[in-house]
């Protein structure tokens, strides 16, 4: 059996199935494109048909859509290769029972897609090694984030419908017990070095640099990035945001926080995804580092 789901600019991306005692399986198909080979397509707007049904697979997320005439379906899953890359194919969808989230709308809608988006929290990380920074200093680290995906149907008037992230994140506590914010702890550390940095392909790089404007040195464990703010760039083999500068003024002040109003420099960038979360400053002032261990979890 040979099922097609089309583009949006009708290219067939062709499925092959074969019966084997009943059951259909998959025949064996060539080896999954990583995300820096597939390009701009993974984001481009696909064509479902009627009840039909297709798979997005980004690490360790398989996102399924289904459509139903008016009516659409999808449903979210984790446990993946964190590595693999399906683009939109066909398979066995999951049973009806599953905890599918369903749309109805009032006129069908053949077309579905999915924007890449930053986590809905700030995130903590720490750099890789201690780093002491001397006043009237700054470092470059490198941070990688675990990206979110938007679905929405529709072409040039679209309606979105969830976000589901990639990489399900530990909460962590930032701050002191009755000040502070709810964010999401980073497994992974800042490296000063971009060929260090895991990248994957369901995350995206955060360039931070980090300028001690303080008369004393900063030695920090760990830093809070305001990622909700980030615009994601497309670049030639990774996903990008714009680079977040923070300023250290002391123990006791808050950090000054700017986000660059231009892609990163560090590779060439093909073209803008999607919109920033929170899109109202471009900077302002915040506790952005942990100098010593009063408050947090173990991780």
């Amino acid at each position: 059996m040979i099922s097609a789901i089309r583009t949006r600019q009708g290219f067939p991306i062709v499925v092959a199935c074969l019966f084997r005692g009943g059951v259909i399986q998959p025949q064996e198909m060539p080896k999954e494109p990583k995300l820096e080979d597939a390009g701009a397509s993974f984001w481009e707007i696909k064509t479902l048909e009627p009840e039909a049904s297709a798979c997005w697979r980004l690490g360790p997320l398989s996102l399924w859509a289904r459509r139903r005439n008016n009516e659409w379906g999808i449903f979210a899953e984790r446990g993946g290769s964190k590595e693999l890359v399906q683009e939109f194919a066909g398979g066995t969808p999951p049973r009806e029972d599953a905890a599918w989230k369903r749309w109805a709308f009032k006129q069908e809608e053949s077309a579905v897609g999915l924007v890449p988006t930053s986590p809905d929290r700030s995130v903590v990380a720490r750099p890789e090694t201690p780093l002491r920074i001397p006043p009237d200093n700054d470092v470059l680290l490198f941070v990688s984030v675990p990206l979110w995906l938007r679905v929405f149907v529709g072409g040039e008037r679209r309606v979105f419908l969830v976000e589901e992230p990639t990489r399900v994140l530990s909460n962590t506590w930032f701050g002191e017990p009755t000040e502070g914010e709810l964010c999401y702890a980073l497994k992974t550390g800042a490296s000063r070095s971009l060929a260090g940095v895991k990248a994957g392909t369901y995350r995206f790089v955060c360039p931070l640099l980090i300028k001690n404007h303080s008369a004393e040195e900063l030695n920090f464990q760990k830093v809070c990035l305001p990622v909700p703010h980030v615009q994601l760039y497309r670049g030639k083999t990774r996903i990008w945001s714009n680079r977040i500068s923070l300023s250290y003024l002391g123990k006791s002040q808050f950090s000054a926080v700017v986000f660059d109003g231009e892609p990163p420099e560090y590779e060439e960038i093909r073209e803008k995804l999607g919109e920033p979360r929170i899109r109202e400053r471009r900077s302002f002032v915040r506790r952005s580092f942990e100098t010593i261990r009063t408050w947090g979890s173990n991780w």
